[in-house]
């Protein structure tokens, strides 16, 4: 489970451990996960205006260090090209508000068989983290994908 940046670790994890035939986890959940850091999506542009949080500049920082020389398409750096079979479950959260939000739903639009997606309306960049009533029902989503067997 990861949030923002965690978030794409948590999904690119995944990718590492499918490339090195490891064990493989049964659920992992992304809260406004980073999908892709190709930054190629003119609709982040258009949410960039309303989101109060993360903009374009933080993400072009960010994913430089984060690449470490890796190309921005490698699953490794934008779990948005990874390979997700043989995972048991994903939840992904995200929100209209989110600069992370069109690459999160153009994932979400792949149709993954083992894929939750929950996307909340004009709410912040990792909102389920925040002690506000619009958050309740996020959380109450996530605990209940984590217990259910």
């Amino acid at each position: 489970m990861g949030d923002s940046a965690g978030g794409a670790v948590a999904m690119s994890f995944i990718q590492f451990l499918k490339q090195e035939k490891l064990t493989l986890p049964q659920k992992v959940v992304g809260i406004s996960p980073f999908m892709n850091f190709c930054l190629d999506n003119p609709a982040i542009y258009e949410v960039e205006k309303r989101d109060n949080v993360v903009g374009t500049t933080a993400l072009r920082e960010i994913r430089s260090w984060y690449a470490n020389g890796r190309d921005y398409t490698d699953s490794l750096v934008s779990p948005f090209f990874g390979d997700y079979t043989g995972i048991l479950e994903i939840l992904l959260v995200s929100s209209t508000r989110d600069i992370t939000n069109p690459d999160t739903h153009l994932f979400a639009e792949k149709g993954l068989p083992n894929l939750t997606y929950y996307e909340a309306g004009e709410l912040p960049h990792i909102y389920p983290l925040f002690e506000i009533p619009e958050a309740e029902e996020a959380r109450e989503l996530i605990f209940s994908f984590l217990k259910r067997s």
